[in-house]
């Protein structure tokens, strides 16, 4: 069972408002989803998967789940964590196929995006690095 925070409001000013308890995140994604038709929680609230130790953006609160990637930061030193935190839900998502399936080749599509998401950051990195 993994817990994820619940949160609502802008990335930068984000408000922890629940917690949720779920196996997995299509789980919790299924909870989150529940809690804002029944109302409740808001329409703009998010799940993001708690873990015990930061991750390399010193950010203990990870993985959100959403519908998409959110690329829209105000600074060119963010997108590389956006990349990671990406690359990490799709290592979670094949290890999930994986166990589900009972078949390590079941996730290594989601396996061999989130490398190429992880060299991105590195790159976006070594930008930033470059151009700053």
């Amino acid at each position: 069972m993994t817990r994820y925070a619940v949160l609502t409001g802008e990335p930068e000013s984000a408000r922890l408002i629940d917690h949720i308890d779920a196996d997995g995140l299509y789980a919790a994604a299924m909870k989150l989803k529940d809690g804002i038709d029944s109302g409740k929680y808001p329409a703009d609230a998010r799940a993001i998967q708690q873990s015990e130790e930061p991750d390399r953006d010193g950010c203990a609160l990870h993985s959100t789940i959403d519908d998409g990637l959110d690329l829209d930061v105000d600074d060119p030193g963010k997108v590389a964590g956006v990349l990671r935190r990406a690359a990490d839900r799709f290592h979670e998502s094949a290890s999930e196929l994986e166990s589900a399936w009972q078949n390590p080749k079941a996730g290594r599509v989601w396996s061999h995006i989130a490398r190429i998401l992880e060299s991105a950051a590195s790159k976006a990195d070594k930008a930033v690095e470059k151009y700053a």
